[in-house]
């Protein structure tokens, strides 16, 4: 167990990178490690409050911030509802305000592959979220069909389909 988070080679760097040259970081967290990994699952409720002083004294120039419950599917916030959003958000600001320190959480957030339905945008808006990354570029209708998307990222596409969805070429 390191006596700080800044023995841990990438937090190290970071404060490196952030001493040297004034750099500020914010770490967007899932909530959990995927299966897909084949190596078990890992939550932030697992993640233990030793450094949490050491976290608050660094909140200036480090943050942490919401990114998604896991990884897969893809598209996981494109068709999502309202409080699935909303209880994946809270989630990850539980966690982070018990290990690291409510200064340490920001609401400026970048939601996993960017686009999110109208239900969770007011979801984060109600969490408190007044800046999020968003998709650009042309939006076009995806079809199964036609798309040139995984069979997974359409199958998630396609599940639970919201009126305004659309994908976006990001161009």
């Amino acid at each position: 167990k390191p006596d700080s988070i800044f023995d841990i080679p990438y937090f190290a760097m970071l404060k490196r990178n952030h001493d040297k040259y004034g750099m500020k970081v914010q770490l967007n967290l899932f909530y959990q490690t995927d299966e897909a990994y084949g190596e078990g699952t890992f939550t932030l409720a697992e993640v233990p409050d030793t450094y949490k002083a050491e976290w608050e004294a660094n909140s200036d120039w480090l943050k942490l911030a919401y990114h998604g419950k896991k990884e897969f599917p893809n598209f996981v916030h494109l068709n999502i509802d309202y409080d699935v959003m909303y209880d994946s958000f809270k989630a990850i600001e539980r966690e982070v305000f018990r290990f690291a320190g409510e200064k340490t959480f920001t609401y400026a957030t970048c939601a996993h592959w960017l686009p999110v339905s109208k239900e969770g945008v007011q979801a984060l808006y109600d969490c408190g979220v007044r800046i999020l990354a968003s998709s650009h570029g042309d939006s076009f209708e995806y079809d199964p069909e036609t798309s040139d998307l995984t069979p997974d990222c359409v199958e998630n596409l396609l599940d639970n389909r919201k009126p305004e969805t659309k994908c976006y070429t990001n161009a």
